[in-house]
């Protein structure tokens, strides 16, 4: 059985049991972003982690100080002649050495558990043959899975309470002021010695647990105790903002880096599109001027829409690189040219290029059915079809949406590096030539969308009916659905159509005056009879809704909410296969977790959805054909505008 999922959606503790449970046989690869990784081996219960897939976040020596086996002395001996040593204690298998070893590969498994962002994949099948052998020799780590989940479960609390007070690992700490010696004590408690304090408000946390070596879990909690006792603070975000400045003049980009990775996390609130010191720091000309150099932070899919409508707006070159949840899109900017490339993704955002040819009648549309109708390798180039005008005209269009797509994306780790370094040839899905022209419509065609989402900022928002239903009016029967009970994102779902034709939908809703936004009264009279009813789901997602149109004071409940209960959630928790694992193990998976949520179960053309409340199942049958309906309601509009009738008579 293969199959991939997100930890957000399902905890690894449950995907190690279902592996160990059901005696799967197999690797796991555990990814966030796009670059740290980690993959083990399964088999019969068991679990192995073969020294080569170490990635190395744990130095042996350190560990050896840590454990007691070295001196301070020792480790500094040992750094100082560190190629004739690593040898010598690959093959030392005296108790101290060997129990560190154990120390250095188990903590690397039990840092997955803290990773708050990541995604995993399942492959069935027999290891590897190195794999196999390392495991004959002794080269890694065996575990029974049972005692490590046992293990993983006496850590929760402190996990909990290290995601609490540490939010991010690229936060900038700083010593309160005369807590020095509460810092020192603290470290050496967790058992790391540093001759100074570390925290001075220039390096992120991230660096600290690269420079301390020791377990992260063990170092975590300690820096969460201190800040909790307020002997540590994170960088205040105007402090933050300012030495950010101070060190645009400098092409020093790690320092960069940090402090604008820092500002990025602390700054998640606010303006849902806008950009502050980002922006000031893409257009500096210490970044668009200065040597070549790469900075990587966090940003909303949101603001990495903005980020790009400012970067083509520009006359530089660069490269942007933007992953989230296992997806990546890519944005490499040339004089001369622009190209767009995307990774693997389980299904596309936008309609494919032919459509664009369609919709523009550079092709008609028997043409374009039958185009599509061909297997891949036997279609025609469609270049080959239209005139090169067109078909740039298409590209241009499908850029500016896939660019677009970006806004619905959330928390993404970002790559932006001031030279442009073109990526895999095969991976580019569009390649357009980039002139003053051209640059001006593509900039044209995202503040079309930037004016789509000033009225529709995300798919957290909830619209309330403004018009009376007439009959004979399908798109007043339509949007009769909104309502504070479903917001953007669910009822699209149920519409079965990508983002950006829905907000498009709502937008032309909007203006015809069939709906409008729940005003922040509305919102908190309905969150009032929520929280009274008990109901944590409808709170959050009145809260959301408050957070996603800018109203004082919901971020705070989104904060408190979300800790406690979430929304469903459009990606899946787990998606595969069931070849070797009979269903009744997915089941009863489900059901000894407690899980909520529904189960899609397709063979061929056939597909049945079982629906889960706390590990209960239900079969749920809708009278009526009323999503049918709403299906239909989509699937009618082909040509696109022809639901609303004529364009006379909006409302603004």
């Amino acid at each position: 059985m293969s199959f991939t999922g997100d930890v957000r959606s399902m905890a690894l503790e449950e995907v190690f049991g279902f592996l160990s449970q059901n005696g799967l046989t197999g690797s796991l690869a555990v990814q966030s972003g796009d670059e740290v990784s980690l993959r083990l081996y399964f088999s019969e219960g068991s679990l192995f982690f073969p020294d080569r897939s170490r990635r190395g976040t744990y130095h042996l020596g350190k560990i050896l100080r840590h454990t007691g086996v070295l001196s301070r002395e020792g480790l500094a001996g040992y750094l100082s002649d560190l190629s004739a040593r690593k040898k010598q204690l690959a093959d030392d298998d005296s108790p101290g050495v060997q129990q560190a070893k154990q120390m250095q590969f188990t903590e690397e498994i039990h840092d997955l558990f803290l990773w708050g962002d990541a995604r995993f994949e399942f492959k069935p099948g027999p290891w590897p043959a190195r794999v196999q052998a390392d495991h004959k020799a002794g080269r890694g780590l065996q575990l029974v899975v049972s005692s490590l989940l046992m293990d993983v479960a006496r850590r929760v609390d402190e996990r909990r309470r290290i995601r609490a007070s540490l939010p991010s690992s690229r936060l900038v700490l700083r010593t309160e002021e005369g807590r020095a010696e509460a810092v020192l004590s603290g470290l050496k408690e967790a058992g790391i010695e540093v001759s100074s304090d570390p925290f001075d408000g220039e390096v992120d946390l991230d660096q600290l647990l690269a420079d301390w070596g020791a377990p992260h879990h063990e170092a975590l909690s300690a820096v969460g105790l201190l800040l909790e006792a307020g002997v540590l603070a994170p960088l205040p975000l105007e402090e933050a903002r300012e030495r950010l400045r101070e060190r645009m003049g400098q092409p020093d980009y790690l320092a960069l880096e940090r402090l604008l990775g820092h500002w990025a996390e602390l700054r998640a609130g606010g303006e849902r599109f806008g950009l502050d010191v980002e922006q000031e720091l893409i257009t500096s000309p210490a970044f668009t001027q200065g040597p070549e150099g790469a900075i990587r932070f966090r940003l909303s899919g949101p603001r990495v829409f903005t980020l790009l409508r400012v970067l083509l707006s520009l006359q530089s070159s660069f490269t942007l690189r933007v992953f989230h949840r296992g997806e990546t899109k890519r944005v490499d900017a040339l004089p001369g040219e622009v190209s767009l490339s995307v990774g693997e993704r389980r299904e596309a955002p936008c309609a494919p290029l032919v459509d664009y040819l369609v919709r523009q009648g550079a092709l008609k549309k028997e043409v374009g059915q039958a185009w599509k109708g061909h297997p891949p390798e036997e279609r025609p180039s469609l270049r080959s079809l239209v005139s090169q005008g067109q078909f740039d005209a298409a590209q241009r269009a499908k850029l500016v949406d896939e660019l677009a797509e970006l806004a619905f994306w959330g928390r993404a780790d970002v790559e932006l590096r001031n030279r442009c370094q073109p990526g895999n040839e095969a991976e580019r899905l569009l390649v357009l030539p980039l002139d003053d022209e051209v640059r001006g419509k593509i900039s044209e065609g995202l503040e079309e969308w930037a004016g789509v989402f000033e009225l529709v900022p995300g798919e957290e928002a909830l619209y309330v009916p403004k018009k009376a239903f007439k009959e004979g009016d399908p798109a007043g029967r339509f949007f009769q659905r909104f309502g504070v009970e479903a917001n953007v994102g669910e009822l699209r779902r149920r519409a079965q159509t990508t983002e950006l034709e829905f907000v498009r939908f709502v937008q032309q809703g909007l203006r015809r005056g069939y709906i409008q936004p729940a005003s922040m009264v509305v919102l908190s009279e309905h969150l009032a009879d929520a929280k009274a009813a008990g109901n944590d789901v409808q709170s959050y997602r009145l809260a959301l809704a408050g957070q996603c149109f800018g109203y004082p004071g919901f971020p705070k409940l989104v904060a408190e909410l979300g800790r406690r209960t979430d929304l469903p959630s459009p990606f899946p928790g787990l998606e595969g296969d069931l070849d070797g694992t009979g269903l009744g193990a997915v089941l009863q998976a489900l059901r000894n977790h407690r899980r909520t949520g529904s189960l899609v179960v397709r063979a061929g053309r056939r597909e049945e959805r079982l629906h889960f409340h706390r590990g209960d199942a239900f079969l749920l049958k809708i009278e009526g054909g009323e999503d049918d309906a709403f299906v239909a309601f989509f699937l009618d509009d082909d040509e696109g505008g022809g639901l609303f009738g004529d364009d006379d008579d909006d409302e603004e």
